[in-house]
């Protein structure tokens, strides 16, 4: 790891950290995610616990390192080598545990292993070129694809209570002729995806798919990245109306 790439890292997380110590005070029961960063090699170690935070880096991580008992026998070695000074420990994310109870338990465990997941995905500290974890994190039976699957459920719960009913389970009025499903349009990352989603929320009582794409583009005719992909927007539309609604009918090509 070069020292462009080390100093990003330790950026990184100083930023973390900031943004962490700005909740909750040391006197709460806070618990979270936590760093070990080697600023030599860049290499990094994220762990998580439900004790106290700040207690628990101090008691189960530094003050065993110090005597050579980390569990971890590739974090120990390399703390052994290049010494404590060459070391820094951040904390990346705090939660505040204030409830007993089994349910708030079980969500906050699940928590902190979603976090622990997302961050060693993120730091790829379970590649040994990069840091010092040996599995993936969490209860290693989860995966960083199946979180992103979990919040993609949740954002459908969400759209359930705001807009009345879950996104797929409707159908539109009108079908879709096949030539705008198959050829695949990548949406620019500029906010067109985003308002096509808006636009798809609402009913417009609209019985044709050329009526639909005629409204969306007199409605948001006013932006300029609408008016520069104006010949593409049918496509876009149509692949995200099968992404939220994908019982709407497909009207196939007629051979000649």
């Amino acid at each position: 790891m070069d020292n462009q790439m080390i100093s990003r890292r330790l950026q990184t997380l100083n930023f973390l950290d900031e943004r962490a110590t700005m909740l909750f005070p040391d006197e709460y029961h806070v618990c979270g995610i936590y760093a070990i960063i080697n600023k030599m090699n860049g290499k990094l170690y994220i762990g998580k616990t439900s004790q106290k935070i700040y207690r628990y880096i101090r008691k189960e991580r530094i003050e065993k390192l110090r005597k050579g008992e980390m569990h971890n026998s590739l974090l120990q070695k390399e703390f052994n080598s290049f010494g404590e000074k060459n070391f820094s420990f951040f904390i990346i994310e705090k939660i505040l545990n204030v409830d007993s109870s089994d349910f708030f338990q079980k969500k906050l465990h699940d928590t902190l292993n979603y976090l622990e997941v997302f961050y060693i995905n993120k730091f790829q500290s379970s590649d040994r070129k990069y840091g010092y974890n040996y599995e993936i994190g969490g209860t290693n039976d989860f995966t960083i694809d199946d979180i992103k699957l979990l919040i993609e459920k949740e954002f459908k719960k969400r759209d359930k209570w705001v807009y009345g009913e879950l996104s797929g389970s409707r159908k539109l009025g009108f079908g879709i002729r096949e030539e705008f499903i198959n050829k695949k349009i990548k949406i620019p990352p500029n906010g067109l995806g985003t308002i096509i989603d808006m636009f798809l929320k609402v009913d417009h009582h609209l019985f044709s798919f050329e009526d639909y794409c005629k409204k969306f583009i007199l409605t948001y005719n006013d932006r300029d990245y609408v008016k520069e992909n104006c010949s593409l927007i049918p496509w876009m539309i149509a692949q995200q109306i099968i992404k939220k609604y994908p019982d709407t009918e497909i009207i196939k090509e007629v051979s000649k």
